[in-house]
């Protein structure tokens, strides 16, 4: 007859339950981490517990805030793996929705977004003032400020109130010319308004300054344009320009006239 080991079988069973109960455990475990993950989840960014429901923003000249408040939705609606975590206002990244915002409108000067916890977003845009419209060679236009920032596509009646300048030599602003061309409208006599400014093709540095009065002006980038308009001011306080076809500031110290 072959003997039977009675105590080495219960071990094995005592030990087949015990595993069978670990394994119990680590399940049971596992599945509340993942219960728990989705509900947090889904209180996070599927609930409206902490979702942005309100969105209020100041309106300009330029952006209505209805446009404002559709660009801040179209942001909000991008989502990462199916998740939309910009709709959550605690991972609502401000600063990444600032430079989306200004990527996608270049008049805006500076952006305020502040978060109103649980469920609002204000939005406080201020927006670039333009001093004029530069036209180039290959017939676009934009709008240009004080820091030479550009933007957009000109109304055709901004060209009535604003200064234009048109560029026949390139595609896009030279800085030489743009500080000229701010000096000149400062400079410029207060009964002389500035129609338009023209850099022509086949000029090297000189400005053609077309103005309400019956003659334009010759200018230079070269020329020192504060010291050449105090002498064209004081040409003006002497002599009748009525009857001048048009009047040339290029050289320093000089003035000229036909």
């Amino acid at each position: 007859m072959r003997a039977v080991d009675i105590k080495s079988g219960y071990h094995d069973k005592l030990a087949m339950r015990r595993r069978r109960a670990f394994i119990i455990k680590i399940s049971a475990i596992i599945f509340l981490v993942i219960a728990l993950i989705s509900l947090t989840l889904y209180l996070i960014f599927f609930s409206s517990y902490l979702k942005i429901t309100n969105v209020s923003a100041n309106q300009t000249s330029a952006i209505g805030s209805g446009e404002i408040v559709s660009a801040a939705h179209e942001y909000m609606d991008k989502s990462v793996l199916y998740i939309p975590t910009q709709r959550n206002i605690f991972f609502f990244n401000s600063d990444n929705f600032n430079k989306y915002l200004i990527s996608k409108y270049p008049m805006i000067k500076s952006i305020n977004t502040e978060k109103k916890y649980p469920h609002n977003l204000e939005i406080t845009i201020s927006e670039r003032t333009p001093v004029g419209i530069w036209c180039f060679r290959d017939d676009g236009c934009v709008y240009f400020d004080r820091e030479m920032n550009v933007w957009g596509a000109p109304n055709q009646t901004s060209g009535y109130v604003l200064l234009s300048v048109d560029d026949e030599k390139r595609d896009a602003i030279e800085k030489e010319y743009f500080e000229a061309i701010l000096r000149i409208s400062e400079n410029m006599p207060k009964s002389i308004n500035i129609k338009r400014i023209l850099i022509a093709d086949k000029s090297v540095n000189d400005m053609f300054i077309y103005t309400n009065k019956n003659y334009y002006i010759k200018i230079s980038t070269e020329s020192d344009i504060e010291s050449q308009f105090k002498i064209f001011e004081a040409f003006l306080r002497s002599n009748d320009a009525e009857n001048i076809e048009y009047i040339d500031l290029r050289i320093n110290g000089r003035i000229y006239y036909k």
